[in-house]
């Protein structure tokens, strides 16, 4: 009768002639596993005199006889830790994935358990490549889409090694697959737009690597909910940005006339929107679409400061606020559970983008038209809209002297580089008062 074959390799210790010694031959002890074909041994630094060994104990995984000397159940104890751990890794592995190769038993047994992951510890750029080249095989894809797919993950591959923002790896510059991040994606999304790079080019390096987490995700090796948030990265459109080209704020002067005339405004709804504007100011600049989405949970009036994920950039910005914003917040207490200025309903879901953009493109026209009457109660020069309030607090802070990383840390910019092309025409006077106050004169 055929003897059955064994159903998951399991180790043993077997002796190895190593060296001779004045008291006779010493025999190194090895770790040994046998798996269809493949032959695994790992040195455990011991050494022992084959009289001093019983191969038989332990149902042939074999252990020092009590003639080794004092220690030597302290080494058998070492022998079965070392072993039943790389034991149960390989049931571990088993159980998940039901079969197991002699190179993943070999890496195991030299410590490196990567393919313990739930990602099998593959790593990201990789696969990603792999990807595109698999599309391109199966007659999915043209070889153009190929070669951009792997030339945007190859840009997200130098982000990792320059900026050492990988996992492992020498530098930081390998990443597994599991490991990839919303908060990494959106870094390296800003340091493209620091480089100088294109919105639409930037979008599609962030579409690809989407995409890629996409696959992943449908093989259990990125969280969904990862995939999805990296995939919420893409830029909003051309008419987000067109905002920032043209630059109109209120003087110090004027922000005081305007300010100033809330209380004779005609209809509760015209202060209203008075509250929102001045509150944006005071809140650093807020954009008009985070006063829409702005939540009551979102302020830490303890510390005052406001804590928001910004809805066009996706960035985690911190924004202190003090007594005028404080004030303008009192008043709004009680009137809404969820979101502070009530533009949205309570139960409104903020994933949605589509209703998203067809709520602001609304609240925007109400709220600009608004403001252009305002203007003409404050006699101002000219009408000013919502996002007038960002540019004024951004303008005044540059005169003030605030430094244009400060500035564009609050604003919550992609980069400084946006904020020095928006606010290019008050930096040569702000630069120039600071090297004024050098005095280098030598």
């Amino acid at each position: 009768m055929a003897r059955q074959q064994r159903q998951f390799p399991q180790g043993k210790y077997i002796l190895r002639s190593q060296k001779k010694t004045q008291e006779g031959q010493l025999n190194a002890v090895y770790l040994y596993y046998y798996w269809r074909g493949t032959h695994v041994r790992r040195s455990t630094d011991l050494y022992v005199a084959p009289k001093d060994w019983n191969q038989d104990a332990n149902g042939g995984a074999g252990e020092f006889r009590s003639s080794y000397g004092p220690n030597y159940k302290e080494r058998n104890a070492y022998l079965m830790e070392l072993m039943h751990g790389i034991d149960s890794k390989i049931m571990e592995y088993i159980k998940k994935y039901g079969e197991i190769t002699g190179n993943i038993i070999e890496a195991m047994v030299s410590g490196d358990n990567t393919a313990l992951r739930a990602d099998k510890g593959i790593d990201f750029i990789d696969f990603a490549k792999q990807r595109f080249i698999d599309r391109y095989n199966s007659g999915k894809i043209g070889v153009s889409s190929r070669e951009n797919g792997i030339s945007y993950i190859n840009q997200f591959a130098k982000f990792l090694k320059q900026e050492h923002r990988g996992s492992h790896g020498e530098n930081n510059e390998l990443l597994y697959l599991g490991e990839i991040t919303e908060q990494l994606v959106l870094d390296f999304r800003n340091w493209q737009l620091g480089n100088q790079r294109k919105v639409d080019t930037v979008n599609k390096v962030v579409q690809a690597i989407g995409s890629i987490c996409m696959v992943a995700s449908q093989m259990g090796y990125v969280p969904m909910e990862v995939t999805l948030a990296i995939k919420d990265l893409h830029l909003s459109d051309k008419s987000l940005d067109a905002e920032e080209v043209t630059v109109k704020y209120l003087t110090k002067e004027q922000l005081k006339q305007f300010a100033n005339i809330r209380e004779t405004l005609p209809h509760i709804r015209m202060k209203e929107f008075h509250d929102m504007f001045m509150f944006s100011f005071y809140a650093c600049g807020l954009r008009l679409i985070d006063i829409m989405t702005l939540r009551w949970v979102d302020i830490d009036l303890k510390k005052q400061v406001i804590r928001k994920i910004q809805v066009k950039t996706r960035n985690r910005n911190v924004i202190p606020i003090r007594k005028s914003a404080l004030d303008i917040l009192d008043r709004w207490k009680g009137r809404y559970k969820v979101f502070v200025f009530g533009l949205l309903p309570g139960n409104f879901d903020l994933n949605v983008d589509e209703e998203l953009r067809k709520r602001r493109n609304s609240v925007t026209h109400t709220i600009n038209t608004s403001l252009k009457r305002q203007s003409r109660f404050a006699n101002l020069e000219h009408e000013i809209t919502f996002h007038c309030a960002r540019h004024t607090w951004a303008v005044l802070a540059l005169e003030k002297g605030v430094e244009i990383s400060v500035i564009s840390r609050l604003l919550g910019h992609a980069t400084t580089a946006v904020t020095e092309k928006v606010y290019s025409e008050w930096l040569p006077d702000t630069l120039g008062e600071v090297v004024d106050g050098l005095d280098f004169n030598f």
